[in-house]
């Protein structure tokens, strides 16, 4: 089970960028621009399977042991920025793991520990950074279409036809295997 612990304390895209991306000089309608940003931050980050600004996630769950002997357990929300801690749960009681190593896969990342496959607690900390300069210009380019879309075209949208933005978030989604 994945569990949001901490969100980004900043948006993608400011405020301000978005007046300026749309041409506004007014407030009338701040209060729901910043709804369309955080709407379009939510749709890439979901098209896309990552977190854009850093978060902390806790993901519970029971690795799959491999051939190797070593038992591994994917991690979403990618990219991994720090491992904050890993637990074995066993019954009631958490017992810290302090051998593990993390494999920074192209489609989703693992965890790998020594185990006998019991649920392991992963808490980790995903994003591309802190600060909206650390996110690829061109998925914060496409949050700001998106939101523009979303703006100008209120109650007709067609976000999953547009080419513009699926080209600008192709390189950067992350494709399930298996």
């Amino acid at each position: 089970m994945l569990t949001l612990l901490q969100g980004s304390e900043i948006a993608l895209v400011s405020l301000e960028e978005a007046k300026n991306h749309l041409r506004l000089d007014h407030s009338y309608d701040d209060d729901y621009l910043l709804r369309l940003i955080q709407t379009a931050t939510d749709y890439v980050e979901n098209y896309l399977g990552k977190s854009l600004l850093s978060k902390i996630w806790m993901l519970v769950g029971t690795p799959e042991i491999r051939s190797d002997g070593l038992s591994y357990l994917k991690l979403p929300n990618a990219p991994i920025l720090e491992i904050i801690s890993v637990k074995r749960i066993q019954k009631e009681n958490k017992q810290t793991i302090k051998r593990y190593c993390l494999e920074q896969k192209k489609t989703q990342p693992e965890i790998c520990i020594y185990g006998d496959g019991s649920s392991i607690e992963v808490i980790y900390r995903a994003g591309h950074g802190d600060k909206p300069k650390c996110v690829p210009a061109g998925i914060s380019q496409a949050v700001l279409i998106l939101m523009a879309e979303m703006y100008e075209r209120r109650t007709v949208l067609s976000v999953e036809n547009s080419n513009l933005v699926q080209s600008l978030l192709a390189p950067y989604r992350v494709l399930g295997v298996g």
